[in-house]
């Protein structure tokens, strides 16, 4: 799982940054910008309820970002 989300979640702040941004996604989860790059590097993961949000601001369902290939 955490393959998938780690790849998924980098595509979605790098390649979809026109539809939320690393800044803007910071502020919807409530946290620093510093945990978003966490997410990106591995060091973390976000809680259920943080990955709701995101899936939210980027219009994917948590199955698209746990088990999918968003950049194909």
């Amino acid at each position: 799982m955490k393959n998938k989300f780690l790849s998924n979640f980098n595509y979605l702040i790098h390649e979809r940054k026109d539809i939320c941004n690393q800044n803007q996604l910071a502020i919807k989860l409530g946290v620093r910008r510093q945990t978003i790059h966490s997410y990106a590097i591995g060091d973390g993961e976000p809680s259920y309820d943080k990955l709701i949000i995101i899936c939210e601001s980027y219009g994917i369902t948590p199955n698209d970002i746990l088990l999918e290939d968003l950049s194909k």
